[in-house]
C-alpha cells in the first residue's frame, strides 16, 4: 500500500520541493477519502486522496481546495492550507496540523467555534464568496429540509436485504426510523402553512457554511481550535448547520453548549428568532437523518467510498448498525 502510495505521490512532492519523504502514516478516521500524513526529516504534511465518482471525478478536491484557498486570502489561518493538487490522480497537497482530537466541550471551544463562522461570513458578500457552490445536502426551505431527508428514507425503503445483518438493518428502518420520520414529517406539516413549507428563504439569511460540520472535524492544540475537512463547503440555510453541530453522532454536544451555538450565530444574522423557531422543528427530522447517515455503508452508491477510505468490514458494518440503534434510542426513542 505504501509502495503504491509513494508513486502516486511522487510528483505532486517532487513539485512541491518535498525530498525524501520516508513515513506516510494514515489516519484511520476519514470513512470516504484517504488521509496520509507525510514526513520527512523537515517538516509533516498531508495528502487527501478523493473518491472517484464518474460524472464529478474532481468535485470534492476542487472544493475543499478552492474554499480553503478563499479562507487564506481572508486571512482565516485556523485551517489546513492549500498546498497543491493533482487532478489524474484525484488528490491534493494540504499543510499538517498538529494536535489532538477534543475531549470535553467548554464555552471557550464554542466562542471560538462561533468566532470561525463569524469569519468566514464577514466576507460572504464579496464575489469570490457569492460564487460558492451549495452546500452539499444544502436546504433553502423548509421543503428542502424535508427532502432531505426523505432521500434517505427512500434510499432505505428500496433496500433488498441479502444477508441477516442488512435484514436486521431493513427491519430497523421499518419498524423504527420510517414511522419515527413520518410522525415527525407531520408534526412539520402542521406547524408551518403549505406556502411557508414552499418558501424559499432570503439569500441575506442564508450562510457560507463548512458544512458536516462538528468536533469530530476538529484539532486542538494548547487550547486553539482547528478546523479541518471542507469538502462539502458552500451555501446553506443556518438553522441546517445548526441541527448537523447538534446532531453529530461522534461528539454528544450537551443542550447548553448546543443553546449556545445555535443562539450565538444566530444572533449575527436577520431574522434571528425565524432561525431559533426553524432549528427546533428541523432537529427531529435531522435526527431521522442522521439514523439514516449511521447505515450508509448499506447502500450501495456508498460502499465504494467506504471500500476506497478502507473503512469496510462485517465488524464495521455490525457497528455501525448498533450505532444507528443507541443514537435513535437516546434521540428519538
Amino acid at each position: 500500500m505504501r509502495e503504491l502510495l509513494f508513486k502516486k505521490t511522487k510528483s505532486i512532492l517532487a513539485k512541491n520541493n518535498i525530498f525524501k519523504a520516508n513515513q506516510f502514516i494514515r489516519f484511520p478516521t476519514g470513512r470516504n477519502n484517504q488521509v496520509w500524513k507525510i514526513s520527512n526529516t523537515e517538516n509533516h504534511w498531508i495528502i487527501k486522496i478523493y473518491p472517484k465518482f464518474k460524472n464529478n471525478y474532481n468535485l470534492r478536491l476542487l472544493k475543499e481546495f478552492k474554499f480553503l484557498k478563499i479562507l487564506e486570502e481572508q486571512g482565516i489561518f485556523c485551517v489546513p492550507k492549500s498546498i497543491d493538487f493533482d487532478k489524474k490522480r484525484n488528490l491534493a497537497l494540504y499543510t499538517y496540523i498538529p494536535g489532538k482530537r477534543v475531549n470535553k466541550i467548554n464555552d471557550n471551544y464554542i466562542d471560538q467555534i462561533l468566532n470561525f463562522i463569524y469569519k468566514i461570513n464577514k466576507s460572504k458578500n464579496t464575489k469570490k464568496f457569492k460564487n460558492l457552490p451549495k452546500a452539499s445536502d444544502s436546504c433553502f426551505s423548509l421543503k428542502q429540509h424535508i427532502f432531505c431527508v426523505q432521500r434517505r428514507i427512500n434510499e432505505f425503503k428500496n433496500l433488498k436485504p441479502k444477508n441477516y445483518l442488512e435484514q436486521q438493518v431493513y427491519l430497523f428502518f421499518k419498524n423504527k426510523i420510517f414511522p419515527e420520520w413520518e410522525n415527525k414529517k407531520r408534526e412539520i406539516e402542521n406547524n408551518f402553512t403549505v406556502k411557508e413549507i414552499n418558501k424559499k428563504f432570503n439569500k441575506n439569511e442564508l450562510i457560507v457554511s463548512p458544512s458536516d460540520f462538528g468536533f469530530h472535524n476538529i484539532i486542538e492544540k494548547n487550547k486553539k481550535l482547528f478546523f479541518v475537512d471542507f469538502e462539502y463547503a458552500g451555501w446553506d440555510d443556518p438553522a441546517k448547520l445548526i441541527c448537523d453541530f447538534i446532531c453529530q453522532p461522534d461528539y454528544k454536544v450537551e443542550k447548553k453548549y448546543w443553546n449556545k451555538f445555535m443562539h450565538g450565530l444566530s444572533t449575527t444574522l436577520p431574522k434571528n428568532n425565524e432561525i431559533v423557531k426553524r432549528v427546533k422543528n428541523v432537529l427531529p427530522l435531522h435526527r431521522v437523518k442522521w439514523c439514516c447517515v449511521l447505515l450508509n455503508e448499506f447502500i450501495k452508491k456508498n460502499k465504494t467510498r467506504r471500500k476506497h477510505a478502507g473503512f469496510l468490514s462485517n465488524f464495521v458494518l455490525q457497528n455501525q448498525l448498533l450505532k444507528s440503534k443507541n443514537y435513535f434510542r437516546v434521540n428519538l426513542g
